[in-house]
């Protein structure tokens, strides 16, 4: 893992961790085939949207694997941080893909 910005003199006022994670898709009720036939599978994975603190934001989502009835914290993604917002500008991308 690369890190950059480690050492500035004030790396707070840069990234902070997220304080909380919300569940943006599970895969509740998604089909799979497993030996050769359609089935349900358990929710056991999903994507979570980082909750930044006020003036941060996050540049994407995480994943996680086995999930179910839980919601991740910082601490199952120690790496992960928000950005001052003042270094991010929202984009879009036109249209949805999936």
């Amino acid at each position: 893992m690369q890190r950059y910005c480690a050492s500035a003199k004030n790396v707070n006022a840069v990234f902070r961790k997220p304080t909380s994670f919300t569940l943006g898709w599970d895969t509740t009720n998604v089909r799979y085939y497993a030996r050769s036939k359609l089935t349900r599978t358990p929710k056991n994975g999903g994507i979570y949207l980082a909750n930044c603190p006020k003036g941060f934001v996050a540049l994407g989502s995480v994943a996680a694997y086995g999930t179910e009835g839980t919601t991740p914290t910082s601490a199952n993604f120690p790496g992960f941080r928000c950005i001052a917002s003042q270094f991010a500008e929202k984009s879009s991308y036109g249209e949805t893909i999936w």
